[in-house]
């Protein structure tokens, strides 16, 4: 919404800039861990005014150094609803509010700049960001640091027994940020106080389903970059700094030739056909994935609902081998609803999973301060 309102006003004076609407030339990996010309712009409040903050990948703002160093009583980042209000609502000339930026950006160097979403970039000179804007070059910004810990643990009685288990399941979504940088070192330090073994799923054979929803792209492909992301993960070895737990990853294209790969998805399939409450689940989870996203849902629905039964079913392989204690760094009701017992007639691995659910906590709060 930010860069659309700014690529008017650039398109409005003349200002030359490249729009990239899939940019594989920064992994996820590289963009967490901050490149030299990755920036993302955000609206935040400083006294209750609007500001914009021109924020360096890998790193958040320090506003308990922005409020003294301006001499501000309040600031933080503006909840995403007053965003949508103020500036969808054309409250603002975003154009000539105040702009903090770091203070080793050239005007001459040609940055990448992102809102939300890293798949929709602009290409342009650090002078052409704005135009009347009021500049403050600023020493705000910090390293992004985490801790994770257990927010919730279905089935619930299994929750003061689980990390007596010996092994877990990690379930890694490619091209989420809570899979980056130090949240994914976050997740690595939590499993290494808990488990000594950890089997990383990495659904290279699924998530063309999730490019050809965001890029709109051919499935062959989605195929073929699905599957450089997801060993892109493998090489670039998220996992090195555990010191106790041996982390193994497991792709699911490996997994698709268990004999109990092919019985089980078909299971899943004609569970959803018959069961209305399991369809309702299944549905219902698929549709706010599909909603989070600026595309048809009628359209794109399909894509989400066979990710997700896809999922289930090499999961179910991994569970049917004797590791049962999933972790995850976020909500996945259905998962959660299995594992509870909601869902009887869903395949006995799903339902023996032990699915834990992560947080994260900011090390050194101000930070991530909303207004």
């Amino acid at each position: 919404m930010i860069l659309e309102k700014l690529r008017n006003v650039w398109s409005d004076t003349g200002i030359r800039y490249k729009r990239v609407l899939h940019c594989s030339s920064h992994s996820e990996q590289e963009i967490s861990r901050g490149t030299e010309d990755l920036y993302r712009i955000v609206i935040a409040e400083a006294d209750q005014e609007p500001v914009l903050i021109l924020i360096p990948a890998g790193k958040s703002v320090d506003f308990n150094k922005m409020r003294g160093i301006f001499s501000y009583k309040t600031a933080g980042i503006m909840a995403p609803k007053r965003v949508g209000e103020c500036v969808g609502g054309g409250i603002w000339d975003i154009e000539t509010l105040k702009l903090f930026i770091p203070e080793d950006l050239s005007d001459t160097r040609e940055i990448h700049l992102y809102d939300t979403d890293l798949y929709d970039l602009v290409v342009l000179k650090g002078r052409d960001l704005v135009i009347d804007a009021d500049v403050r070059e600023a020493d705000i910004f910090v390293d992004k640091r985490y801790l994770a810990s257990t927010k919730r643990v279905s089935p619930r009685k299994e929750r003061k027994t689980f990390e007596a288990r010996e092994r877990c399941i990690l379930l890694f979504s490619l091209q989420q940020p809570n899979f980056e940088g130090t949240k994914m070192d976050a997740i690595v330090e939590w499993i290494d106080r808990r488990f000594e073994e950890c089997e990383v799923f990495i659904g290279d054979c699924i998530h063309h389903h999730t490019l050809q929803m965001n890029l709109g792209i051919e499935e062959d492909t989605a195929k073929r970059e699905a599957y450089r992301l997801a060993h892109e993960v493998a090489k670039q070895d998220p996992f090195r700094r555990a010191t106790r737990c041996r982390f193994r990853i497991v792709f699911g294209s490996t997994l698709q030739d268990d004999p109990n790969y092919t019985p089980t998805r078909k299971r899943l399939w004609d569970l959803k056909d018959a069961n209305a409450d399991f369809t309702q689940a299944i549905q219902g989870f698929a549709k706010v994935y599909v909603q989070r996203r600026d595309v048809d849902v009628t359209r794109y629905l399909p894509y989400s609902t066979n990710y997700l039964l896809d999922e289930l079913a090499l999961l179910a392989c991994i569970s049917q081998k004797g590791n049962k204690v999933m972790i995850y760094p976020g909500g996945l009701e259905i998962f959660h609803e299995i594992s509870d017992g909601k869902h009887p007639e869903a395949p006995s691995p799903l339902r023996e999973l032990i699915n834990v659910e992560l947080k994260f906590h900011s090390r050194g709060g101000a930070q991530h301060k909303r207004v």
